[in-house]
């Protein structure tokens, strides 16, 4: 159960390089269906699911609840190939490991733990937190592990050396959602203090906020290819931003109902916002507009992640 890192265990890991490729840029891939309909449901959980997240190359899924437990899914077959009761309370948070080997989850227990979830063993746990962590996140060298908590920081995890290395202050209310600039050393948050701020994760410090939001900001996600956020609040409004020019790019309103999570598909062509309605609204980035609903929840819609192929979303 033990994760393989290439660093001596219990030092700290050195910060990664700033010149990795990013293997989304210069490619494209098969064309998002825009136009979705809900295909396939599986009863995933006996309460409320807070969070998913797609294999790294495998068709299978992970799903987290607030009734304590995490489960791995066979998305093909519908199958559930593992369950387990991991935390003391709900659990938000979920990813896995870029390798596939391992995950992580984050609890209301306020505990991060890393999974051999081969095993269904728990390989490491992390108490620094001391209220409930809604996010985490894995960076995608896979040796450190972002959260996102209620007591309004971040914390960045070094998994050789089985410590946090950075605690990340700056916001003045719950941070509730993550999100890695891909193969780089900067992530976005997104708090109940109304901002989005872009970090850098080795100096501990914000390099820009976003200011713009008039309520609760619930997910942020990065495009796949780097320089692009969206965030969405309580009030259906989801913004873009361009971090490299530092503006907003443009402003879709959803009506009355919450965004609560976002997700880029791989083209980075659309953006799928799951709505507190149970709807999923899709935006075209180039049109700066939503094109599509897409309904099949009964409750609000947590968790999204789009297929490794571009073709499917799951929710």
């Amino acid at each position: 159960g033990e994760l393989i890192l290439t660093v001596e265990q219990g030092k700290n890991t050195p910060w990664p390089e700033d010149a990795r490729t990013n293997p989304y840029r210069g490619k494209d891939f098969d064309e998002f269906n825009h136009e979705m309909s809900c295909t396939k449901t599986i009863e995933a959980h006996e309460k409320a699911i807070s969070n998913i997240a797609l294999h790294p190359t495998k068709s299978i899924v992970a799903t987290v609840s607030d009734d304590g437990t995490w489960r791995v899914w066979n998305l093909a077959t519908g199958e559930r190939l593992i369950s387990v009761e991991g935390h003391n309370d709900w659990i938000g948070g979920v990813d896995f490991h870029p390798a596939g080997s391992h995950l992580v989850t984050s609890s209301g227990d306020c505990t991060v733990k890393i999974w051999d979830f081969v095993n269904s063993c728990y390989s490491h746990v992390f108490k620094d937190h001391k209220q409930p962590v809604w996010a985490v996140k894995f960076h995608d060298t896979g040796y450190f592990v972002l959260t996102a908590c209620m007591d309004s920081t971040i914390k960045l995890f070094d998994l050789n050396a089985q410590k946090c290395r950075q605690t990340y202050y700056g916001h003045t209310d719950s941070v509730n959602r993550i999100s890695f600039d891909p193969y780089t050393n900067f992530f976005v948050s997104g708090s109940s203090d109304k901002t989005v701020s872009i970090w850098d994760m080795r100096t501990g410090l914000t390099v820009q906020t976003f200011y713009g939001h008039a309520t609760t900001v619930h997910d942020v996600a990065y495009s796949h290819r780097g320089k692009i956020v969206a965030s969405g609040d309580s009030d259906g409004i989801v913004k873009v931003w361009d971090t490299e020019t530092v503006k907003e790019l443009f402003t879709v309103d959803l009506g009355s109902t919450s965004v609560n999570s976002l997700s880029f598909d791989i083209n980075d062509a659309f953006l799928v916002a799951g709505c507190g309605n149970g709807s999923l609204r899709i935006i075209n980035i180039e049109q700066q507009k939503a094109v599509h609903e897409a309904t099949g929840h009964e409750g609000s819609v947590s968790g999204i992640a789009v297929s490794h192929k571009n073709l499917e979303t799951y929710t």
